[in-house]
C-alpha cells in the first residue's frame, strides 16, 4: 500500500464526527498563492488526526501544504521525516 493509499484508509476510518482542518470553509488556505495563508494552513495542520499520513503522502507534491508542511516553502525540501509536530 503507498502512501496516498494509507491516507485514504485513515481518512475513512475516521471516528464518527472527526473531522479534517483541511475539510473545512477555509480549505482553500491549503493551495494559496499566499505563503501567510499557506503558513495558517500548515499550523491547523497539528491538530488533524491524520498529520502524518498526509505528509508521507504528500512527499512529492511540490505545492500546497500536505500534513502540515508548505511544500511550497523554500525548506520544505529539508522535511526528512514526517512527525505530528512537522509544522
Amino acid at each position: 500500500m503507498n502512501a496516498r493509499e494509507r491516507l485514504a484508509v485513515e481518512i475513512v476510518s475516521l471516528a464518527p464526527g472527526e473531522r479534517l482542518p483541511c475539510g473545512s470553509s477555509d480549505r482553500a488556505l491549503w493551495t494559496s498563492e499566499d505563503a501567510t495563508e499557506r503558513a495558517r494552513a500548515a499550523r491547523a495542520c497539528l491538530a488533524c488526526p491524520v498529520v502524518v499520513a498526509c505528509c508521507e503522502a504528500g512527499a512529492d507534491e511540490t505545492t500546497g501544504v500536505w500534513g502540515g508542511v508548505d511544500r511550497e516553502a523554500s525548506d520544505a525540501g529539508a522535511v526528512r521525516e514526517c512527525r505530528a509536530d512537522a509544522a
